[in-house]
């Protein structure tokens, strides 16, 4: 299921590989503070309500999106941002392409953040 999301991601707006960033999402999540403190309380489910954290083929998800650990945040934001297909899109849509399959719970002021810090973009 997570590699299914994954997969679509990429798909849309990922042409670097992304093969390795699923497995280095659910090893950070293994010591990301927010996951660890979410993780004992949930169980493994395939299909489940879609407004809470899950864990879903052992990684942590909320509302069936990936949650990306703080250590990753920039990586994947630049994966979807500074892809050649997505044109340095502006931070609206980086986090609506972005906010499909994968959460943070700051995503809303970080992708503008690393879009304003971005020169092909401006």
């Amino acid at each position: 299921m997570t590699a299914k999301l994954l997969a679509s991601l990429a798909a849309t707006t990922i042409t670097k590989s992304y093969d390795d960033l699923l497995p280095e999402i659910m090893a950070a999540q293994e010591t990301d503070f927010l996951a660890t403190e979410i993780r004992p309380t949930l169980f493994d489910v395939s299909t489940a309500d879609e407004s809470q954290w899950r864990s879903i083929d052992r990684a942590l998800t909320y509302e069936r999106r990936i949650n990306v650990p703080v250590a990753l945040r920039s990586r994947v934001t630049s994966l979807v941002n500074d892809n050649p297909e997505s044109g340095h899109v502006p931070a609206l849509k980086t986090a609506e392409l972005e906010s499909r399959y994968i959460y943070w719970s700051a995503m809303e002021s970080e992708i503008p953040k690393y879009i304003a810090g971005c020169e092909l973009c401006h």
